[in-house]
């Protein structure tokens, strides 16, 4: 598995992450292979690793034609599941 180590001095500014964490693929590499994950498992286990993510699918939500906010409840189980500095964008 990936292991990122962010000096001391640096973690309070620096931010790590991916555009996304929904991935099958990263077993074995981000997450434990031997792991069986539900889909709400994973970004709590990658929160572990990285100190950031993109929530894509939120900004492609944006568009004119396809404008979605998302919905509150998603919103918080997503933020129940990270640490308080943990950020999502």
């Amino acid at each position: 598995m990936i292991e990122v180590k962010i000096p001391a001095a640096y973690r309070s500014s620096l931010r790590l992450g991916t555009c996304s964490w929904k991935y099958d693929s990263w077993k074995g590499l981000v997450y434990d292979e031997k792991k069986d994950f539900r889909p709400d498992d994973y970004l709590a286990d990658y929160a572990r690793l990285l100190n950031t993510v993109e929530i894509d699918q939120w900004f492609w939500s944006l568009f004119p034609s396809v404008v979605k906010l998302p919905e509150p409840e998603t919103v918080k189980r997503y933020a129940d599941s990270v640490p308080p500095d943990f950020f999502l964008r």
